[in-house]
């Protein structure tokens, strides 16, 4: 009974609009929680939307550009429901191999494959009564797109390997960063999925459309820095805070941190002028270029953190995708590698070139 009371606390107070939702007391405290930063109205709207579907078990697509903040969403969604007790289990799609994909979301049984020496519990059976998290939902591919179909039409899944039918509960929240309309549109995505999926859908801003957002969080990261690592803080001056705000921030929050944990560390102490801040920047001509870059970049190095550290090694593959998945590992890796020192490459040289030492000399 108290947990419906709690519930019901909080669709009321979303719903009290007095002051906007901005100044809605269930979204500041969802906020402060979660450690979510920012007064941006849209930003605002999305935590209200979050809390006010998270009593109905539905179905939740969180949408944005990658950096944006969307892993916060799942969880206000989960700590705001019935299910709060229940696990909570985030998964990232794009991360686990096409290979393993279905072993890992549904279990295998013993024997399924060269090396299944034990049946093992996929991560629907292990969230059975809580919230799984489907992070790169869009990266899934077609065949496992059918059978998460399946449980969210049905609550039923077969084990790789299996024929018995089982049956979990489980509430699923997906992210994305892809328009999944056209991944649809060019066969790569369901449309009987999307909107199973996307039941109710929550958008997550950019940073560039979060206006004054984006001095609070440059703040915050570089208090942080200094306090973590007792040096001492930075500042900014009026027109370095003005390049902050203009400056359209393709990779989003996770770029800027980036960024102002660089200039922590190297211009520690220091007012920062929109010249020092420039050097640390991309040239904006190349603005589109530097985009993708970064977009690779950071994608690409999170699928590399989980390729080194998958708790799965490859003997627990079908002997025929053995090879197979090993010759792909290793290019992903190789591609991988290339790729995150391309992006390296490009913000070092930008930041040479944007140097003021450098430009007197041209």
């Amino acid at each position: 009974m108290t947990t419906k009371i709690s519930h019901t606390t909080s669709i009321l107070a979303v719903n009290d609009m007095h002051g906007g939702v901005t100044d809605n007391p269930a979204v500041k405290s969802a906020k402060l929680r979660f450690g979510i930063i920012g007064n941006a109205p849209a930003l605002a709207e999305a935590v209200a939307r979050a809390i006010r579907v998270a009593p109905i078990d539905l179905s939740v697509l969180v949408t944005g550009e990658s950096g944006s903040g969307k892993e916060f969403f799942p969880k206000i969604i989960h700590q705001n429901s019935p299910r709060k007790h229940a696990k909570y289990i985030a998964v990232n799609c794009g991360a686990i191999p096409e290979g393993t994909i279905d072993s890992e979301l549904f279990g295998h049984e013993k024997g399924a494959f060269t090396g299944a020496v034990a049946s093992r519990k996929g991560y629907f059976e292990e969230a059975d009564g809580g919230t799984i998290f489907l992070d790169e939902v869009a990266e899934l591919p077609m065949t496992t797109q059918a059978r998460l179909l399946r449980v969210l039409e049905t609550g039923e899944y077969l084990k790789v390997g299996s024929s018995v039918v089982q049956s979990t509960n489980i509430r699923i929240v997906a992210a994305t960063n892809v328009d999944l309309q056209k991944a649809i549109a060019d066969g790569r995505f369901r449309e009987d999925l999307y909107y199973r999926l996307s039941t109710v859908q929550i958008c997550v801003p950019p940073l560039r459309r979060r206006g004054d957002d984006i001095m609070l969080l440059a703040g915050k990261f570089a208090a942080d820095f200094a306090e973590k690592y007792r040096m001492p803080g930075i500042s900014f001056d009026d027109n370095a805070r003005r390049l902050l705000l203009t400056y359209p921030w393709p990779g989003n929050v996770r770029q800027l941190k980036n960024v102002i944990e660089q200039i922590a560390l190297f211009d520690a102490g220091a007012t920062i002028t929109r010249e020092v801040l420039q050097s640390y920047l991309p040239d904006r001509s190349n603005a589109s270029d530097w985009q993708t870059l970064w977009m690779l970049r950071i994608t690409l190095q999170s699928h590399l953190q989980s390729a080194c550290t998958h708790r799965y090694p490859y003997h627990h593959h079908p002997r025929q995708r053995y090879r197979q998945c090993g010759r792909r590992r290793e290019a992903d890796r190789h591609a991988l590698v290339t790729f995150v020192a391309l992006g390296s490459a490009y913000a070092t040289d930008a930041r040479r070139r944007n140097h003021p030492t450098v430009k007197q000399h041209r």
